[in-house]
């Protein structure tokens, strides 16, 4: 029996991913459901050597079971990078490194009455960041007025008559 890699060390390829938490748990969950689905739905087993897998092959397969082209392209997509990647490890490369997460904060702004925003903006913003947020919505500016609160009339200045001043 050969050493060449199979289907199955694809799986072994996530579970050391997760071990080191090198990819999210929601990437791997979602790489192993393509890895079942193409089980399920193609002629590949577990046992299939990965210098065997016609991943052409098995993206028309998925999209013969009703699968959008799109949605059997992005399995095709992520079952290449897999193997590619699986292939690398093996090869003694280390695993890839997690992407740096910047932290986010969530802002609320009462924008004006009825109309509440809410935006994230990194933990660690800049003063040049913040200069290119400003400019970006003085861009965005609508000249014409919004529906707001008149201003007081002249006429309300408190020149009325001595009711109207004692109310």
């Amino acid at each position: 029996m050969s050493n060449a890699p199979r289907y199955e060390d694809l799986f072994v390829y996530l579970d050391a991913l997760g071990k080191t938490g090198r990819l999210k748990r929601t990437s791997i969950d979602l790489a192993r459901s393509t890895l079942k689905r193409v089980l399920e739905a193609t002629d590949v087993t577990i046992d299939t050597v990965l210098d065997d897998l016609d991943i052409d092959q098995i993206r028309s397969q998925l999209e013969s079971l009703d699968l959008k082209s799109s949605t059997a392209e992005a399995y095709a997509g992520r079952l290449r990078r897999m193997v590619k990647e699986s292939r690398a490890w093996a090869a003694g490369e280390p695993l890839k490194k997690p992407e740096e997460e910047k932290s986010m904060i969530d802002y609320p702004l009462q924008l004006r009455p009825g109309m509440r925003l809410s935006f994230s903006l990194p933990a660690d913003l800049t003063p040049a960041e913040a200069s290119r947020i400003g400019r970006f919505l003085s861009e965005l500016v609508v000249d014409e007025p919004v529906d707001e609160p008149a201003e007081p009339s002249a006429s309300d200045s408190g020149d009325g008559t001595a009711e109207e001043q004692a109310a």
